[in-house]
């Protein structure tokens, strides 16, 4: 959770931050781009997190489902949840640092060499 909550509070900083030099430089245009690619980001982190759950809740309840079915189980759950008054935003916030802190994980890790070509193959 840590970090997805960096995630969220200093990206919007750092695009503000480099629309300002892009504007003296010329490169406002890119910082302009981080912004649609930040709200893409906090999107899939709600789906990586429906994701998430509806695989644990198959898993506990012994499903065989297709993956498609698991994200949208997980999916309907996270938006049941969230649709509840004061305790839904929470879990919806929570939902989505979450889900940001484990795309930034899978996107700056690597397997160990081999391990990513047994896994392909298997």
């Amino acid at each position: 959770m840590g970090f997805g909550a960096a995630i969220l509070v200093i990206t919007p900083i750092l695009g503000i931050i480099a629309f300002i030099a892009g504007l003296l430089v010329g490169g406002w245009w890119l910082a302009v781009l981080l912004f649609p690619a930040y709200i893409l980001a906090l999107a899939l982190g709600y789906v990586v997190s429906g994701s998430l759950i509806g695989r644990w809740t198959a898993d506990r309840l012994g499903w065989r489902l297709h993956p498609a079915w698991i994200v949208v189980g997980g999916l309907f759950a996270l938006t049941v949840i969230g649709s509840i008054p004061i305790l839904g935003w929470i879990v919806s916030l929570i939902a989505v640092l979450f889900g940001l802190g484990a795309l930034a994980i899978a996107a700056t890790t690597r397997p160990p060499a081999g391990q990513a070509v047994a896994r392909a193959a298997a």
